[in-house]
């Protein structure tokens, strides 16, 4: 995941119901060193900024 990309809330039993299946543009991801579960992304959704932990997100791939 990379400042550009569109990610969408990944589906498990703690989803946002408002948030489910929303693009969301990343903004910034802060690494705490590599493989470690405390990353944060900055993503912006509808105007607002939102910080998620980093496996929260997936990348967005539209379905064909």
């Amino acid at each position: 995941m990379k400042p550009g990309d569109l990610v969408r809330q990944a589906p498990n039993i703690f989803s946002d119901r408002e948030v489910a299946g929303k693009k969301m543009l990343v903004l910034k991801v802060n690494e705490w060193g590599p493989g470690n579960p405390n990353t944060t992304v900055v993503t912006l959704l509808e105007g607002k900024e939102r910080t998620w932990n980093y496996g929260e997100l997936e990348l967005w791939r539209e379905s064909r």
